[in-house]
């Protein structure tokens, strides 16, 4: 059906035509001389009511909380109180060009009763026929009391409880009835009522869901293959699960799901000419594969096998799990570069492309024909200003290795050697730096730059590089359905999600920056660099993040945090925890914030919003 749209009225957009392709367009209300079916009705007059009588018989729920009830005398001036939103109502006059509508309340204590307001504060309720297949997703779906209305709850006072649908992959629903974000839910011939749409996912949806956990089920058969391996055969089977998985993924982007059954149990490498990027879901489980490659050391004098020396962490898209506590830069402040490191590596672009990145930046202050042994001395002499420039912090926590392991005032033997160890974060911020960015500002308002010169290293385009767009939050606000499906969609399409947060309680001076790694039934799955976030925590409640409930010792006395390990034992700073390699093989305790879930009720239900802004990068 297709329905005009008055002069100055909106219509609300269906969030079901962001995910799966599917669900019928949102519309507005026909305009004044239309009837449903966009026939012209015939107008009828009546001198004792402003406007015209209309024929309507769609059904309307008002849609806009500040619905503002105007004149019964004079509709193009207000009267005082408003219609609550999620009423239902039904159209009878309309004035103004259509702009304004009177209409008949049909839910709410004043059913019956005739008023009069702007036709943008409502939405047209549409039946749905044969919508196939839907499953809840979200365990905190909520039962509404119809579309923009209250969410139902059984008991009352403080014992209150919001009525919710489970989440299954196994209960089917259908749909009968859409009206803007909203549909009404169905079991068999049973309403289950009112939810939002962007909670749900069609067959299409559930079924890659259900592959993915079939598919997770058996790379979790191969780990523990691998694990009983040492070893060339070792890292022949790996690499080979790595090839064969890619494979599996470039097929999944184009919709083809190969049978997991036919898959082989010992695949050998093969070298593809394609690169693709792991789903979301699968990203813990892959991480553990190439985690186990670059951690099992080969024999002295044993050639590398094919593949090894592929950088799959970018190849991929399976960021590297990244700790901020073993930053060479203060590891106390450095979640922006740490947090964006592993976006960017989401995005296919490895600690590779930021060497070639940050040449190119060199460049730009050298002689059109310098060479790359100059560029070289270039990026040492840099490297060392670099360093130098936390030594002047008035706080242990703001230098190098946070005061520790006497690095400081060694810059000089630290640049020697920062090209060749140094970690792929503490390489982004000394691009950062270069470009003249702040720490803080590397991950969200300047990363479409960093993104772009990684894009321009990789590639040397110029142009068509990666997006990068922010979207921010008021302590009030919600993190909404739409915005969960947002990050999904991010994330299914190779793209990244940042994330900041409040992280001291009622204090609101401080954020905190992290990344998504997965959206999940329960919540956001992240990867922190900083560590694990306490799950009774909420933001406006006296407390930290990364402590104990009324904790008041420092963070270290508590297990949230990821352990650093300072050591100056080894004379040798390749030796030491601030370089690459070592960062390939974190234990446990320094690798706690790749635990992290923040559930949607530690985001939405603390006294003000947990989160300060999403930053979304988005795959060229």
């Amino acid at each position: 059906m297709k329905v005009q749209t008055p002069e100055n009225a909106t219509a609300n957009a269906n969030p079901m035509q962001l995910m799966e392709g599917g669900g019928a367009s949102s519309f507005a209300p026909p305009a004044f001389n239309l009837t449903a079916n966009g026939q012209t009705a015939q107008l009828q007059t009546n001198e004792n009511e402003p406007g015209e009588a209309i024929t309507d018989d769609l059904t309307y729920y008002v849609s806009d909380p500040n619905a503002k009830i105007r004149s019964n005398t004079a509709p193009a001036s207000f009267a005082t109180g408003k219609i609550p939103a999620g009423t239902q109502v039904k159209r009878h006059r309309t004035f103004n060009n259509g702009a304004i509508a009177q209409v008949e309340l049909m839910s709410g204590p004043e059913i019956g009763t005739k008023k009069w307001t702007s036709f943008s504060n409502l939405t047209a309720a549409q039946a749905v026929s044969a919508s196939g297949n839907r499953y809840v997703f979200f365990g905190d779906t909520n039962i509404y009391s119809g579309p923009f209305g209250a969410v139902l709850t059984t008991g009352t006072g403080t014992t209150a409880v919001n009525q919710t649908v489970a989440a299954s992959n196994q209960t089917a629903y259908t749909i009968s009835e859409r009206c803007g974000a909203y549909v009404k839910l169905n079991q068999g011939s049973t309403v289950t009522g009112w939810v939002l749409e962007a909670g749900l996912r069609d067959q299409t949806g559930r079924d890659r869901g259900q592959y993915l956990v079939d598919l997770r089920t058996w790379l979790e058969t191969r780990n523990g293959e691998v694990a009983a391996l040492t070893g060339q055969p070792k890292k022949q089977r790996i690499l080979g699960i790595l090839s064969s998985m890619e494979n599996v993924f470039h097929q999944m982007q184009a919709n083809t799901y190969p049978a997991i059954n036919t898959l082989s149990t010992t695949p050998t490498y093969t070298a593809n000419a394609f690169t693709s990027f792991a789903p979301p879901e699968l990203t813990l489980t892959m991480r553990s594969f190439i985690v186990a490659l670059e951690t099992d050391d080969p024999a002295e004098g044993t050639a590398l096998l094919p593949g090894e020396d592929l950088d799959w962490n970018a190849r991929l898209g399976v960021p590297q799990y990244r700790t901020q506590s073993d930053n060479l830069t203060p590891p106390e402040v450095t979640c922006g570069p740490t947090s964006f490191t592993m976006g960017a590596e989401r995005l296919g672009y490895g600690r590779a492309d930021m060497i070639a990145a940050i040449d190119a930046q060199l460049r730009t202050t050298m002689a059109a024909d310098a060479t790359q042994e100059q560029v070289e001395a270039q990026f040492e002499t840099k490297a060392q200003e670099f360093l130098e420039t936390f030594a002047g912090e008035s706080n242990n926590y703001q230098k190098l290795r946070g005061g520790n392991e006497g690095v400081t005032g060694n810059e000089d033997d630290l640049a020697e050697g920062f090209r060749t160890w140094g970690q792929y974060e503490d390489l982004s911020y000394f691009l950062g730096w270069l470009k003249g960015f702040q720490r803080g500002t590397v991950a969200s308002p300047d990363s479409a730059a960093m993104l772009g010169a990684l894009h321009t290293a990789q590639t040397g385009n110029t142009t068509g590089g990666p997006g990068s767009e922010v979207v921010t939050f008021g302590q009030n606000d919600k993190l909404t359905m739409e915005h969960r499906l947002r990050i999904q969609n991010t994330l299914a399409a190779g793209g990244a999600v940042v994330l900041s947060l409040y992280h001291k309680g009622t204090d609101s001076s401080g954020t905190h920056i992290t990344t998504v790694r997965e959206v999940r039934a329960d919540g956001l799955a992240m990867d922190d660099p900083y560590g694990q976030i306490n799950p009774a925590y909420r933001r406006g409640v006296a407390g930290d993040a990364f402590k104990d409930a009324g904790g008041t010792g420092n963070r270290s006395a508590y297990d949230w945090r990821n352990d650093p390990d300072y050591s100056s034992t080894a004379t040798d700073y390749a030796d030491r925890d601030f370089t690459e390699d070592a960062a390939q093989g974190l234990v446990a305790n320094e690798s706690r914030g790749q635990n992290e879930v923040l559930t949607w009720a530690q985001i939405n239900d603390g006294p003000k919003q947990l989160i300060n802004y999403l930053r979304f990068y988005s795959r060229p």
